[in-house]
């Protein structure tokens, strides 16, 4: 399968088996990516923390992710291509690249983000018009996604704008919404979190603001 989109990958290198199996899985698949590292935590400082962070609950894993995510956000606006960012722990499953190649070459015409990754068994029923999709209200998860190098500009703007309050995902459904940006799920999800499926212990809590995320309530 040639590679249809540049892959952006939100890795901590502190875990390394996990960057291993990532890379093995891609270049299983022929794909290429640029991992995105830093910043991590510690890296932030606490003037960061003092200055950014309003809400104590968010651990510092959540606090790092929501950083890379936003880091890999202004990169693909910088670079000018849609692109797929994935955490590092995908799973593609069996014949992932029959399965996927029609979802990438039919997308929707108005598409700012595509969210492709599996997340609690969220589903919805697919748009008639277009029937490898669904038209969402929120994320699924930031597990697997595709966005335009436009939606990325506007989605990291509004988060170098907004004090965090809440884990990445949430923040970036109430972005979804005061932009007016159009997203999408594939039907059914196409890439696997290997966290939820126990392949990896997991490196972030399912707290309760994540519990609460809205996405959970279009469940087909």
């Amino acid at each position: 399968m040639i590679q249809p989109f540049p892959v952006w990958v939100i890795h901590s290198p502190r875990l390394g088996a996990r960057r291993a199996e990532c890379l093995a899985s891609l270049l299983a698949l022929g794909w290429n990516a640029r991992f995105v590292e830093r910043p991590e935590a510690e890296d932030l400082g606490a003037w960061f923390w003092i200055r950014n962070v309003r809400n104590p609950r968010l651990t510092s894993g959540e606090i790092s992710v929501y950083a890379k995510q936003q880091a890999a956000l202004e990169a693909i606006a910088a670079a000018g291509e849609p692109s797929l960012v994935l955490e590092d722990d995908p799973v593609f499953g069996q014949d992932f690249e029959g399965r996927a190649a029609p979802y990438f070459a039919g997308l929707p015409k108005d598409w700012d983000f595509v969210f492709l990754g599996a997340s609690c068994g969220l589903e919805l029923p697919p748009d008639p018009k277009a029937p490898l999709f669904a038209r969402a209200p929120a994320t699924r998860s930031m597990s697997g996604y595709l966005v335009t190098p436009e939606a990325a500009r506007k989605t990291a703007h509004a988060l170098q704008t907004r004090k965090i309050r809440a884990p990445i995902d949430l923040t970036v459904n109430e972005v979804l919404i005061e932009l007016g940006l159009r997203a999408y799920w594939s039907v059914p999800a196409l890439i696997g979190n290997g966290s939820e499926m126990g392949r990896y212990p997991r490196s972030l809590s399912g707290g309760l603001l994540r519990r609460l995320n809205p996405a959970r309530f279009f469940r087909s």
